[in-house]
């Protein structure tokens, strides 16, 4: 059992419910790394972003610093001073923009990483945890992927993203360090409130259906999880005595058909039909001024692999029947991923209500685009 624990990404949409699912356990004290322009506006910044209670910021020390620098940003002493009395350290960090290129997001996602790893292998020994990502397997193909699948650079097919997660495990496989390192699948809205990132790609699939009223005809089956249960899972597979050396898939459902969410979506009233997949993606190019579709098509290198545009880039049939067995042994329960559960996710992202209105063409509907923008 650790009794201090160093967290980056707390800010983030599944770092903060890491950090939450943390203070669920027997960890005395959680260190989180948090940018901020002042040490009182990252401990702000994390408390706006965590509600905690008087009990909770107890047990938080917010440490004021940037993973991308060198020690931190925090000075060789103040390093020195915290690896020592740090025993792991979760690496939940990174720039998730979909849009970029390699060289825009090494410097959180590679950079960050080796950072992380210096600081690992600095004072008395330290596990890290490592949160990465299915995504290094998306160009892999239609094939099994399990846990001890190994991904190449080319199953990251050329997306910055996925390449830079890819860098950072190799990274780390490299630097030899006690390591677990965790790929969630596409991380969907907490399972009560619905809360779900703004801005991946689910959101935008979910927003560029509703200003076209129309969905898209996939056959693509992708692994998904509830935020909470993958935060949930994450903690406690951390602490199991057989951690070290493990890597985990932490899913709710390893084989959801994407299909199902754009039903649901004509169920609720968001949409009226689906079209296959390149008419989709050639409407959306018809949609010049819709901010949901262009931050849709900004995002098509990514999203041709997840809905399966062709049959040759169907994303990869993952299992993970050992993290199952480990998360159900954990107590970690899965929850029911239905109708209700999507219509809470889609009130968040669609806060006006379903609303396809008379459309202007046999099949275009229009409707109010959110505001959105590249993140």
């Amino acid at each position: 059992m650790y009794k201090n624990v160093l967290l980056t990404g707390a800010t983030g949409f599944l770092g903060s419910r890491l950090c939450r699912s943390l203070l669920d356990r027997p960890i005395e004290k959680i260190y989180c790394l948090v940018r901020g322009r002042t040490p009182e506006g990252s401990q702000r910044r994390l408390h706006a972003r965590l509600g905690l209670s008087s009990a909770e910021r107890e047990r938080i020390a917010v440490v004021h610093g940037d993973v991308r620098l060198p020690d931190f940003g925090l000075g060789a002493p103040a390093w020195n001073e915290l690896a020592h009395v740090i025993d792991a350290v979760y690496h939940c960090a990174a720039s998730v923009n979909l849009a970029a290129g390699y060289d825009q997001l090494a410097p959180s996602n590679v950079v960050g990483t080796e950072q992380v790893l210096r600081f690992v292998q600095t004072g008395p020994g330290k596990h890290l945890h490592h949160v990465s990502t299915v995504g290094i397997f998306i160009a892999a193909g239609p094939r099994p992927v399990t846990e001890l699948h190994p991904p190449d650079w080319d199953t990251a097919g050329g997306i910055g993203y996925c390449q830079t997660k890819f860098a950072g495990e190799q990274a780390i496989a490299a630097a030899g360090v006690p390591v677990t390192v965790y790929r969630p699948g596409l991380v969907l809205g907490d399972r009560a409130s619905g809360e779900c990132s703004s801005s991946d790609a689910v959101a935008r699939m979910v927003r560029a259906t509703a200003i076209l009223g129309v969905g898209a005809a996939t056959t693509a089956r992708v692994p998904i999880g509830s935020v909470d249960f993958t935060a949930e899972s994450i903690a406690a597979l951390s602490l199991r005595p057989d951690a070290p050396g493990q890597i985990y898939h932490p899913f709710e459902n390893s084989q959801f058909p994407l299909r199902q969410m754009f039903d649901h979506l004509r169920q609720l009233g968001y949409s009226r039909d689906a079209v296959d997949v390149p008419t989709w993606h050639a409407l959306m190019a018809d949609q010049p001024d819709s901010p949901a579709a262009f931050v849709m098509l900004a995002v098509w290198r990514v999203a041709r692999h997840v809905l399966a545009e062709t049959p040759a880039l169907h994303p990869p049939h993952f299992h993970a029947e050992h993290t199952a067995a480990a998360v159900a042994d954990e107590g970690v329960p899965a929850g029911d991923l239905d109708l209700a559960y999507f219509q809470r996710m889609f009130t968040r992202l669609l806060p006006s209500g379903p609303a396809v209105a008379n459309p202007t063409s046999p099949t275009v509907t229009q409707r109010a685009a959110p505001s959105e923008v590249l993140p």
